[in-house]
């Protein structure tokens, strides 16, 4: 139920409401699902994407970053290193890195 009205929110470009659902459905998914499974890793992509939409601050960028490595670990074995999913992460992880570098420059 609270899947769907994450995915709602996330049609709606509500990223505020959507992250606060997934944030709350993670616990969850760390429950049930074992430390390689896709739908976990897929959940962590989805808010890691989020919080690059919403964040403002470092540390949620940090928290994102976060994310997408745990995602990017999990994807590369359940869907291959050559994924788009897992490339799009690489590419995401890196352009929030250079983002907090540039941050920290201009500080």
């Amino acid at each position: 139920m609270r899947e769907c009205l994450m995915d709602s929110y996330i049609e709606q470009q509500k990223w505020r409401e959507a992250l606060q659902v997934a944030v709350a459905l993670k616990g969850q998914y760390e429950l049930y699902y074992s430390t390689y499974n896709p739908f976990l890793g897929l959940h962590c992509y989805k808010i890691a994407k989020l919080l690059q939409q919403v964040s403002e601050d470092t540390a949620a960028l940090k928290e994102s970053m976060k994310l997408l490595d745990k995602a990017i670990g999990i994807l590369s074995v359940t869907h291959g290193s050559t994924h788009h999913c897992v490339v799009e992460g690489k590419r995401l992880l890196y352009d929030t890195g250079m983002e907090l570098t540039g941050r920290k420059v201009h500080v």
